[in-house]
């Protein structure tokens, strides 16, 4: 399995507490943060989590309300794509970097 969820944690380590929470692998994206965590378990059997950026404005006037004082949010702008193939996946993470950013096959978007 792959889990989706919102997520709950808003820590540098989302990641791992989300993964350690679900004992899969999975997704999420409370944390507005790319993040990705790696743990192989007792059987042998490698877990991963994803935490999702996020498609907002981070900084600027149209920035969300929020109690950060900081100009700039500790988010990143970003999405992935999952792929799934029976019980395989794969999970590509893209970061939005200055309004753009490279697709898996290359291609500036």
């Amino acid at each position: 399995g792959f889990f989706f969820t919102h997520g709950q944690y808003t820590t540098a380590t989302a990641a791992h507490k989300e993964m350690d929470m679900a004992r899969t692998s999975g997704m999420s994206g409370h944390t507005h943060r790319m993040q990705s965590a790696y743990h192989t378990d007792r059987f042998g059997t490698p877990r991963a989590w994803y935490s999702n950026g996020c498609l907002c404005h981070i900084k600027g006037p149209n920035k969300p309300p929020g109690s950060s004082k900081a100009s700039v949010y500790d988010w990143q702008q970003g999405f992935s794509r999952v792929y799934f193939d029976g019980k395989q996946w794969s999970v590509f993470q893209m970061c939005i970097v200055d309004g753009g950013f490279i697709a898996p096959n290359g291609r500036k978007y």
